[in-house]
């Protein structure tokens, strides 16, 4: 099963593209969820995350729209009792 969220697909790109800007993987969700780095940095991840929002929007409905986007699979298995 194929399970598509499109906030996470909107988080994914604004977190990709801060972390290419600020050259540190995982950068906005290290730094706001995970409670990382400095007071500066949390400001930091908090300014990239308000001027990428307009440019993740539209790429996250192209990635989807065009099968791209992520994607949590979900692989069930039933046991026999």
């Amino acid at each position: 099963m194929k399970f598509f969220n499109f906030e996470y697909e909107i988080f994914g790109w604004v977190d990709t593209w801060a972390s290419f800007v600020f050259g540190r993987r995982h950068y906005v969700h290290g730094t706001l969820k995970k409670g990382t780095g400095s007071l500066t940095e949390r400001l930091s991840a908090i300014a990239a995350a308000i001027v990428l929002l307009p440019l993740a929007v539209p790429a996250a409905i192209v990635s989807l729209a065009i099968g791209r986007g992520s994607t949590l699979n979900l692989k069930l298995t039933l046991k026999k009792s």
